[in-house]
């Protein structure tokens, strides 16, 4: 589930029920892009382990094509681009974009060429590291998640709103945000009126809070270790940002269910990112609160999917869980 309805919150796209998908793109128009764009010759064509909800491909083992299989998050690769321009000649290490194309001129859906990174994905390779490796890795991956909040904006939600000016304030953008899912779980009958009543009261006494939030940081929202590279027990790379958006740092730091697939993880990843930015005095409650808006999410997008079934069940008892214990809290 981590790159499902973890993924969702803070896209800043509406909220709608369904996935179309669309056929990926081939090989042969892979070798049709590549030469309308000037990148060189075709050698060698793979598919990597990973693609999560994107067809991608491997070309010449040096550049990576993914495609927009699914219809969400609407501008995903446009998102991409402006994060990884954001943060090129930063201590982060992100891919180079190389084209970005949306006219579906060439293929029938959008496509983002960028440059390979080196290494494995830190998930599919923790249980082959020794204890020093790992605790030095989660270590560094929380200092490089606390780096990339030190990127300010000027105005809140995804990065393809900011475009059009986004939001003036948090507040403002999680008053929008808790509407929109709301009015879906709503309409399509996953949530009735009394609990989302209880979730619109809690985000008025959350207001205080939100309304502390002054600057916009630079969030991932997928940050977990099958989005984190290494090699030789370095840190190689942080890639897909097609979730990035601006807010507030606490919102990307629902980490410790995914952490917690990297058993030891959890310590050293916060101890690193406290070394650069340490958790405010109400960090818990926040990412608490910003738990239950993301469970919110998931019933509101995928309450009725079929292919969420086997998790749904829990987001719903989170959803309730938090609730309760936040109306205690707060």
């Amino acid at each position: 589930m981590a790159n499902s309805c973890a993924a969702m919150a803070g896209s800043g796209e509406p909220a709608h029920p369904h996935r179309m998908k669309v056929e990926p793109i081939s090989r042969e128009q892979i070798a049709a892009t590549w030469q309308a764009d000037d990148l060189g010759a075709v050698q060698t064509i793979t598919v990597p382990r990973r693609g999560c909800s994107n067809a991608c491909f491997l070309v010449n083992e040096n550049r990576v094509v993914r495609s927009q299989v699914t219809e969400l998050p609407l501008h995903k690769f446009r998102t991409e681009k402006t994060a990884f321009d954001l943060l090129r000649g930063s201590e982060l290490p992100v891919p180079e974009v190389l084209v970005l194309d949306e006219s579906q001129t060439l293929v029938p859906c959008a496509f983002l060429i960028t440059t390979r990174l080196p290494g494995e994905t830190v998930y599919d390779s923790w249980n082959g590291l020794d204890g020093r490796t790992r605790e030095q890795l989660a270590f560094e991956a929380g200092r490089y998640q606390a780096l990339l909040h030190q990127h300010t904006l000027p105005a809140f939600g995804g990065l393809s709103q900011l475009a059009e000016g986004g939001f003036p304030t948090w507040r403002a953008y999680l008053e929008d945000y808790v509407a929109r899912h709301v009015r879906q779980a709503r309409h399509e009958e996953l949530l009735d009126t009394t609990t989302t009543a209880r979730i619109e009261q809690l985000l008025v006494r959350f207001q205080p809070l939100m309304s502390a939030v002054t600057t916009g940081c630079l969030l991932h929202r997928d940050y977990h270790f099958e989005n984190v590279l290494q090699q030789e027990g370095k840190v190689t790379g942080v890639i897909d940002f097609e979730w990035a958006m601006s807010g507030d740092p606490v919102f990307d730091c629902r980490l410790d269910e995914t952490l917690a697939e990297c058993p030891g993880s959890v310590e050293p990843f916060y101890a690193g990112y406290a070394s650069i930015s340490p958790l405010t005095e109400h960090h818990r409650l926040k990412a608490d609160f910003y738990r239950l808006l993301l469970s919110l999410e998931c019933v509101a997008w995928w309450g009725r999917d079929p292919e969420a079934a086997d998790w749904m069940p829990g987001e719903y008892r989170r959803l309730f869980e938090l609730l309760a214990a936040l109306e205690r809290e707060v």
